[in-house]
């Protein structure tokens, strides 16, 4: 490919409206590049704002302390990703209040998982919901444990495990 056919497209690219970040994935160049390619020809693009001052931050913190994905906060305000998680990082609590969300939301899902099996079938005991439920019986089991054995059929005695077994296993010999 000629570099100067490219660079030309590039400029029509961005002189119809195109993103940097468009530009720069369609012709497999950085955004540097096109960047520098627009500032030689003096073609305007449109930059995200870097900071972020008065009502929009204000904004951004009440949506952070509430939970939403730093990318929908982004879209919203239209700015880049990197900006919220720059104001992010200037609220210490708010980054362990968000890893609370997080955690009990998690905990939630792996709690319902555990429910509903239950409720599909009231007669299993606790190792098949074990393995029904693996993944969310492991989380439990790690984060939660409590829970995890108020909720779940008490464990069988070890003399009873394996007694239908073994009496099998005698009669057939």
């Amino acid at each position: 490919m000629n570099e100067d056919n490219s660079d030309a497209d590039i400029l029509r690219l961005l002189r119809d409206g195109r993103s940097l970040r468009e530009v720069s994935q369609h012709f497999k160049r950085s955004i540097i590049y096109v960047k520098k390619i627009a500032v030689q020809h003096s073609v305007q693009v449109d930059r995200r704002p870097k900071r972020i001052f008065g009502v929009d931050r204000e904004l951004i913190i009440g949506m952070l302390k509430s939970g939403v994905n730093t990318l929908q906060i982004a879209n919203k305000v239209d700015c880049s990703v990197g900006a919220i998680e720059q104001v992010l990082s200037q609220y210490p609590d708010i980054v362990e209040c968000r890893q609370q969300i997080r955690f009990k939301a998690k905990c939630l899902e792996h709690q319902n998982c555990i429910l509903s099996a239950l409720s599909e079938h009231p007669d299993f005991h606790r190792g098949e919901i074990q393995r029904e439920c693996r993944a969310s019986y492991t989380w439990l089991f790690k984060h939660n444990q409590q829970w995890l054995y108020e909720n779940v059929p008490p464990a069988i005695p070890r003399q009873f495990r394996y007694q239908g077994g073994k009496n099998n296993q005698k009669n057939e010999h």
